[in-house]
């Protein structure tokens, strides 16, 4: 694994930073030299001294914190994420391969004077972490992380932030697998690797597993749907019908593009290319990573989520005590979420997603961080979802699961779909029939990682 190693800010002596240290140093010297004359009205020539040197130095020390120390702070790039840092204020852990592109940037705060920035731009959503205006870079994030400030976290998708050493950040980003358009290089065109095709109308029915009803309308349809960011190719001309009755798992590698899909049939992310038909207008989603507020208890958190639906509150009330006892969470129900395992955050966020009561469900990851009876819970009612005929659409990294519960997978890998259809279409396509899925998906994965070599 490749060691820790300082990525340098951009110079901190032709930093904005020292300019506004030294503007204000010079200022509270002026402060300080009126408040020591103010004083002696009050407190005798050698005492307003003091409080004058204490007034200034005090001044100093916050003045360092603020500007200086932030400018001389570098970030860290472990094995296998990024550490941003401003100073001691603030800072955020990256997992390299969460991010989609890195490249140079001429982006302002709008909140905040000149080019030294830290925090939210509301106007861009891009989290500011600059001490300058020389070598700026904009990373942008397949998931939005959490930054911590000095007194709350924020959550951001883009960064801007000074470096020095761009091309250590490219050649790990470029170890990792994580794109990198920093010099907006165009992607070459490379031969791509054949597709398995498998009936996608069909689902062979046994004991552990629905069917679905044949001549059944599609819930959703994409057709030709691509996304690009820049140069970045996050899907691919992706076609795929799910029908209702029907729980289809969607597996790739991290950064396959799964996140990116769900985000684009929810209307969070509009395609560059291709159509998205809903057949119903309600969709409900769950992210992988859901922001809680965490003084909220988790009760009244539930009931927040159910008024922004419009539901009424008696049936509000009774399907969040259904579903509290179902996920145990009765005891818990009304301590602060921020007190929360983050098992227990997930089955919030989950129950939340079900209370919309929508026919379509789109689920990222659901079953991070749960224990194994969650996991089984969850199991448990996405098959009772696809049992009332709605359409369940999880993305997973457990193949396991996905191989005992799912009617249909899509193997996503490089923006493309290699794969759609049941697990004995994909053994009969593949020539491997003893095979478990877990070894048929690394196979495919492979494959498609030597072709885009």
């Amino acid at each position: 694994m490749p060691e820790s190693k300082r990525l340098e800010l951009a110079k901190w002596k032709t930093s904005e930073m020292m300019g506004l240290f030294y503007g204000f140093a010079v200022a509270i010297m002026l402060e300080s030299l009126a408040v020591h004359y103010l004083a002696r009205v009050w407190l005798s020539p050698r005492t307003s001294l003091i409080v004058a040197v204490v007034h200034f130095l005090l001044g100093i020390a916050l003045l360092y914190w603020l500007f200086v120390q932030p400018a001389r702070r570098p970030h860290i790039i472990t094995g296998n994420e990024l550490i941003l840092r401003y100073g001691t204020i603030a800072s955020a852990v990256i997992p390299l391969s969460n991010i989609v592109s890195m490249e140079a940037t001429e982006m302002m705060s709008s909140e905040r004077f000149g080019a030294s920035a830290f925090g939210n731009d509301k106007k861009t959503g891009a989290m500011f972490m600059t001490t300058g205006n020389c070598n700026k870079y904009l990373l942008q994030l397949e998931q939005p992380v959490k930054a911590r400030g000095i007194k709350t976290y924020q959550y951001a998708s883009q960064f801007v932030f000074n470096l020095d050493q761009p091309d250590l950040l490219k050649e790990r980003l470029a170890g990792s697998g994580a794109a990198d358009n920093a010099d907006h290089d165009q992607a070459q065109p490379v031969p791509a690797p054949p597709i398995l095709h498998a009936p996608a109308h069909t689902i062979e029915a046994d004991g552990a597993k629905g069917s679905l009803l044949n001549g059944s309308a599609p819930s959703l349809c994409l057709q030709n749907l691509s996304k690009r960011f820049g140069p970045l190719a996050a899907l691919q001309n992706i076609n795929l019908e799910i029908y209702p009755g029907e729980i289809f798992g969607l597996l790739g590698p991290n950064g396959a593009g799964k996140t990116t899909l769900l985000k684009t049939v929810t209307g969070l992310l509009q395609p560059s290319s291709g159509v998205v038909t809903v057949r119903q207008e309600q969709v409900a989603y769950m992210p992988e990573y859901l922001m809680l507020y965490e003084r909220l208890s988790g009760r009244e958190f539930l009931h927040f989520l159910g008024t922004l639906y419009g539901l009424s509150p008696e049936a509000l009330a009774r399907d969040i005590e259904s579903y509290l006892a179902r996920f145990d969470l009765h005891a818990a129900a009304d301590r602060p979420t921020g007190s929360y395992s983050q098992g227990m955050k997930r089955k919030i966020s989950l129950i939340g997603t079900l209370l919309k009561n929508s026919p379509i469900v789109l689920l990222d990851e659901p079953t991070n961080g749960l224990d194994p009876a969650g996991i089984i819970q969850v199991k448990d009612l996405m098959r009772e979802l696809a049992d009332q005929g709605r359409t369940v659409l999880i993305s997973t990294h457990i193949l396991d699961m996905a191989e005992r519960l799912c009617d249909r997978v899509g193997i996503l890998a490089g923006g493309r779909l290699l794969f759609v259809g049941t697990l004995d279409q994909l053994r009969n396509l593949t020539r491997m029939d003893e095979a478990s899925l877990e070894s048929i998906f690394l196979r495919l994965v492979q494959e498609e990682r030597e072709w885009a070599v």
